[in-house]
C-alpha cells in the first residue's frame, strides 16, 4: 500500500521545481519530492497553410490550426490567452 499526501496548484506555463520551493524549505528535505509543473493545456499544435477565395481574388492564404488540448479550455480560448 502507498500512502502520501498531494498538494495540486493552479498555474500558468513551466514552472521548474527549483523555483516552487519555497525559501525557508530545506533544499532535500526527506519524505518530499517537488516535481517540475506544466500547467499547460495544449498538448499539440499543427498548422497549414491553404489557398483561399474572397470574390474575385484568388492570391489569398488561410491558415488552419489543429489544436489537441486536456479539455480544462477550449481551442480557441487557448489561441486568445
Amino acid at each position: 500500500a502507498i500512502n502520501m499526501r498531494l498538494k495540486i496548484e493552479r498555474g500558468f506555463g513551466y514552472q521548474p521545481a527549483a523555483a516552487r520551493r519555497r525559501p525557508d524549505e530545506e533544499t532535500r528535505a526527506i519524505g518530499r519530492l517537488v516535481l517540475d509543473a506544466s500547467f499547460s493545456p495544449v498538448r499539440r499544435v499543427a498548422y497549414a497553410v491553404e489557398a483561399a477565395r474572397v470574390e474575385q481574388r484568388t492570391d489569398l492564404d488561410k491558415l488552419v490550426i489543429d489544436i489537441e488540448n486536456n479539455g480544462t479550455i477550449d481551442a480557441e480560448e487557448a489561441v486568445r490567452t
